[in-house]
């Protein structure tokens, strides 16, 4: 927060803009980018938490490529990845 002011600050005073104007706008962004990490974090641990539900649970045998499949889909893909466990149960 405060790089992103300072940055603000230093870009308006080399081309004379409002300041106050610019810090408005960037401070009413900045909760809607929190949500959005914390959303994407959400999503990280349900891929995380579904791959090894369904590919290390006992009693399941799985393949190795399965598992370094699902493990790069839910690094990589991990909105699809959990649709996809969601629709499709392991």
């Amino acid at each position: 927060m405060v790089l992103v002011t300072s940055a603000i600050h230093a870009h308006a005073k080399k081309n004379n803009v409002d300041v106050n104007r610019q810090v408005k706008v960037v401070n009413s962004i900045l909760p809607l980018i929190y949500i959005g990490y914390c959303v994407d974090f959400i999503l990280i641990v349900t891929a995380f938490y579904y791959y090894f539900k369904c590919n290390w649970a006992k009693g399941v045998k799985a393949s190795g490529s399965d598992k370094i499949l699902g493990f790069l889909g839910a690094c990589c893909c991990n909105l699809l990845y959990v649709i996809y466990h969601v629709v499709v149960p392991c």
